[in-house]
C-alpha cells in the first residue's frame, strides 16, 4: 500500500471505532488491539472477517471500502443510480424504500446503534 491508502485505511478504522478504545473496539471484533493499531497506522489491511465488520460500522460494503482505501472510483458513479433509480415505477421505488429500511435496522442492531 502507498502512504495515502495507509492513511485512508487508518482513517477507515477510526471512523468504524468512534469513541471506543482501541482494546474495546479490538474486543467487539474478537482481535486483539495491536491488530487495530496496524490499521490505524496503515501497516496491514484487516483479516476479510474484520473487514467486513468494520465496512458495515462506516456504512459501506466491502468492495466500496477497499476501492476506498484503494482511492479508486466506485464501479458505477452515484449519478448513475440516480438517474436509473428515477426512472423506477413508483412501485419498485417502495420495494426499494423498504429493501434499504431494513437493511439500516439490521446495520444498527448488529453494531449496537
Amino acid at each position: 500500500m502507498n502512504i495515502e491508502a495507509r492513511e485512508r485505511l487508518g482513517s477507515l478504522v477510526v471512523q468504524a471505532r468512534g469513541n471506543l478504545s482501541k482494546s474495546a473496539f479490538a474486543d467487539l471484533l474478537g482481535v486483539s488491539h495491536t491488530s487495530v493499531s496496524s490499521w490505524e497506522k496503515g501497516v496491514y489491511m484487516p483479516d476479510v472477517k474484520s473487514l467486513l465488520r468494520i465496512s458495515e460500522m462506516v456504512g459501506m460494503t466491502v468492495e466500496e471500502f477497499v476501492y476506498a482505501v484503494e482511492g479508486k472510483p466506485k464501479a458505477k458513479s452515484f449519478d448513475q443510480m440516480v438517474d436509473k433509480i428515477k426512472s423506477l415505477p413508483l412501485k419498485q421505488l417502495a420495494l426499494i424504500d423498504r429493501a434499504v429500511s431494513d437493511r439500516l435496522v439490521a446495520i444498527a442492531e448488529s453494531t449496537g446503534r
